[in-house]
């Protein structure tokens, strides 16, 4: 928790500038040697913020709220789920997943173990499944059920783990297995904020895909910017509509709002993309 004081210092100066001006002028980025935002802020702020961490709607309307101090235990026993799985610090794991709570829970959990995740579109073909798994060379990936049949599409090495979230099936683990797992976490690591945290893909669009890497600074602590210019407050409930894979999913749905303890509220269209659904779709009171 070496870098934590120096976190919350700088976040609290963007949360009360009066205006562009005075942010501009007096801010500082925060030095931080050691951190891992999972374990230093996000844990340390389950105990003390008791608005919920995420609002979820899926596409029959059923609502799901998830507090701060719940997300934290789900992730423990997500973390301590992967050390089942052979998973160790900085091995490399894909996520091929819609927008759902199971997925913060493993980017969490991954995050405390010092696991290095690849986010990834539900779009991708089964040749682009295997080009992200041999160049981002994952040794692990977790997908949606109803996406299991694209990746085993591919040409991927046994050697790779293959979860199923939303039910088993032959040849994968059910995430389900989660639930036996203890919600104490703990670790005697250090961490550095040029620790690797995300391996992203471009988009490709004139050339074949680049690998972007970032660390444990440059998204968490970076993205207090994007804090800054949301406006978001703690309490504020906060929807992004961006789709898990791309960078703004993350630097919005968890940082942007988590960083200011607020509600990130997600929506997830199983189904055909309704554009008047999504921008009309809203959490209850």
């Amino acid at each position: 928790m070496a870098g934590l004081k120096e976190f919350i210092k700088a976040r609290d100066f963007l949360l009360n500038a009066r205006n562009y001006q005075e942010a501009k002028a007096g801010f500082d980025w925060p030095e931080l040697n050691q951190f891992n935002w999972a374990l230093d802020y996000f844990d340390t702020l389950a105990g003390k913020c008791f608005n919920p961490a995420l609002m979820y709607v899926d596409e029959k309307g059923l609502e799901t709220k998830i507090t701060f101090q719940a997300m934290k235990e789900r992730s423990n026993k997500a973390d301590n789920f992967l050390g089942t799985l052979g998973l160790k610090r900085r091995d490399r794991i894909m996520l091929m997943m819609p927008s759902s709570v199971e997925l913060f829970e493993v980017f969490l959990g991954a995050m405390k173990a010092g696991c290095v995740l690849i986010p990834a579109s539900t779009l991708l073909t089964g040749d682009d499944i295997q080009d992200r798994i041999e160049r981002g060379k994952a040794k692990c990936v977790f997908s949606d059920r109803n996406l299991t049949g694209r990746i085993d599409s591919a040409s991927i090495p046994a050697s790779v783990s293959k979860i199923s979230v939303g039910g088993g099936r032959n040849g994968w683990t059910d995430y389900a297995e989660i639930d036996a797992q203890s919600a104490n976490f703990r670790t005697d690591d250090t961490f550095s904020s040029e620790d690797a945290l995300l391996i992203y893909f471009t988009s490709g669009t004139t050339a074949k895909p680049k690998l972007v890497l970032q660390t444990h600074g440059s998204y968490p602590v970076g993205h207090l910017s994007t804090m800054y210019w949301m406006g978001a407050r703690k309490g504020d409930v906060h929807y992004n509509i961006s789709a898990p894979g791309w960078a703004k999913y993350a630097y919005s749905s968890t940082f942007g709002a988590w960083n200011a303890e607020a509600t990130s509220f997600l929506y997830n269209y199983a189904g055909k993309f309704e554009p008047k659904r999504v921008l009309t779709v809203k959490p209850t009171a």
